[in-house]
Formats: C-alpha cells, sequence, structure tokens
C-alpha cells in the first residue's frame, strides 16, 4: 500500500492567511478533516495509487501557488508578502569537485515505494568518467560571472539563450534589485539583503549554461546527477537545478508521459531539473524525480550546480 507513503502530505499545507475570509478558512478546514480521514480509509490498491497520484499532482501544484504569489507581489509596490516569517535555505558556501569514475550506474525508480511512470523502469546506463561539484552555484560565484560581463558576452551563450537574453532584457537572475552599492532579493518574505553564500536562485536553463560556459565547466547530465546525488550536498531544500539533458522517456520509441503529468509538460523542448526547492514539499522528492521546465523559465525555484568531463 502506497497510503504511509503519501500522509506526509498533510503536513506541507499552504498557510492560512488571515486575509482570505472566515468562510475560506472554514472551506479549507472541512477539506483538510476530510483528507485525513480519507488517507486513513482502507481502500483497493488502485484507489490507493491514483490517491497517490493525485497527492503529487497537488504537491505540484502548491509549488507553483508558492511560485505564482512571488511573481505577482515582485511587480507589484505596495503589496503584502507570503509572510515575514518565511526562512530561505541554508547557506551553502564553496564546494568541491568530486570525481566518479567510468562505469555502469543504474538509474530510474523500481518497483518499490511510489514514483510517477516518466521515472521508470529502472534501468543501466554507461557513465563516462566525471567530475561534480558538491555544492550549489552561489549568489556571491554568480555576482562574479555578472561582473565579467557574463551577460554581455555572446560567447558564452547559445543563439537561443542570447537571443532570449538580448529581447527579455537579461541583466541579472529574475527579483534581484539593484540598491546603491548592493544587491537586494524579492523573496516570499519580502524584499531581502542578497546573501552571498546563498545558491542563485531564478536562472534560466539558458543563464546557467552560460555560467557553466564561463566557469571553464558544463550541466551535469541528469544521469551522471542521479548516480552522484548520494554524495552531494543542498540536493534538496534550496533550488531546482538544471541538468544538460532535454527530457524525454526512458522507454525508447515512447514519448508519452502517463498521469496528470503529461498536462504539466511546457511546450516545445524542455529541460529536465533535478533535486527539490525550498518550496517543494519534503514528502515530494526522490534522487528520481524528474521536474521538467522550458528552458526559459525563471519564475521558478531554479539553480544550477556545475560539473566537468574526467
Amino acid at each position: 500500500m502506497l497510503v504511509p507513503h503519501v500522509k506526509g502530505y498533510v503536513a506541507f499545507e499552504l498557510e492560512r492567511n488571515d486575509s482570505l475570509g472566515e468562510r475560506a478558512t472554514q472551506y479549507r478546514r472541512y477539506v483538510d478533516d476530510h483528507i485525513r480521514v480519507l488517507l486513513h480509509t482502507d481502500f483497493s490498491e488502485a484507489i490507493d495509487e491514483l490517491l497517490a497520484i493525485g497527492i503529487a499532482n497537488e504537491e505540484r501544484q502548491q509549488e507553483l501557488m508558492l511560485s505564482d504569489r512571488l511573481r505577482i507581489n515582485s511587480s507589484q509596490l505596495d503589496t503584502q508578502w507570503y509572510g515575514s516569517h518565511w526562512i530561505d535555505a541554508e547557506p551553502g558556501g564553496r564546494g568541491q569537485f568530486l570525481r566518479f569514475g567510468a562505469g555502469i550506474a543504474k538509474i530510474g525508480a523500481g518497483a518499490d515505494g511510489f514514483s510517477l511512470g516518466h521515472e521508470q523502469p529502472q534501468h543501466l546506463v554507461s557513465l563516462a568518467e566525471f567530475s561534480i561539484a558538491d555544492r550549489l552555484v552561489s549568489n556571491e560565484e554568480w555576482l562574479a560571472f555578472m561582473a565579467d560581463g557574463g551577460y554581455e558576452r555572446a560567447q558564452f551563450w547559445s543563439a537561443e539563450g542570447w537571443d532570449m537574453a538580448c529581447q527579455e532584457g537579461w541583466h541579472a537572475p529574475l527579483y534581484w534589485e539593484s540598491v546603491g552599492d548592493s544587491w537586494m532579493q524579492k523573496t516570499l518574505g519580502g524584499l531581502r539583503q542578497l546573501p552571498l553564500d546563498g545558491a542563485v536562485r531564478h536562472v534560466s536553463y539558458f543563464e546557467a549554461e552560460a555560467y557553466a560556459n564561463w566557469a571553464g565547466a558544463r550541466l551535469p547530465t541528469e544521469q551522471e546527477w542521479e548516480h552522484a546525488a548520494p554524495a552531494l550536498a543542498q540536493v534538496y531544500g534550496d533550488v531546482w537545478q538544471w541538468t544538460s539533458s532535454r527530457y524525454r522517456a526512458y522507454v525508447s520509441g515512447d514519448e508519452t508521459v502517463p498521469e496528470i503529468f503529461a498536462k504539466n509538460l511546457p511546450p516545445g523542448a524542455s529541460m529536465v531539473l533535478r533535486g527539490g526547492a525550498s518550496v517543494t514539499a519534503p514528502c515530494h522528492t526522490r534522487v528520481t524525480y524528474r521536474n521538467v521546465e522550458h528552458p526559459a523559465t525563471r519564475t521558478m525555484f531554479t539553480g544550477l550546480r556545475l560539473a566537468r568531463c574526467g
């Protein structure tokens, strides 16, 4: 049965806000109470699995709601933020590259535990020798990229990425704001001083790729990321991490995605992200989980870690 795995969902609720009004609060309490009863009810395995999929989708929607809340609030001069109590992810500091030898790695979800169809089947892949950073790229490191003209030097960017950066006028990560001689960052807790040792976030795949090129590195493939994840820091709870892998189903010749995930796929080419962000439900993260976004996406809590060949 999958229910014990998904019961943790109710612990990660969007906080009630007094401004919603008493009727909305009562309705939310009504729904929560009945969901708790349902999760403690014995039912068939088929319904159990369907409920798990529905909960996984709801967890995803809650994360999107928080991302949308930040996007809407950031565009208004006088607005009520999600909450001054909002705590950002812990600082990461500088890390080091970990080397992994060439060999065969087991990738994907097995039969045990809950997983979505696009994480299956578990299979073997051949990996060349590679190195991967044990920590995420920080705001301080991103500032060095900016100071060196990273947003003005086309040689670091793909043609599509450069066109997008010029068209949208990108010159810093989304939600950064220059105030005097320092940078501030708009967060769910309001406008705050940019933490230099915090992981950079709200950067697109195009920006992540340009930074990696500037740094003399590259983005890891999703297979490298999954293989190395147990040895890495800042895997969950900070940002979703861009990989260099374009999304495709694991089953050869089958590009369809079962369950509700198919409805959430962005149009066009989509890139795979791994890990989990500060707005991701803790019970929603696992090493095999494959998040998918359009490469121009910046509103999600997205960042990066670097990799190298050999």
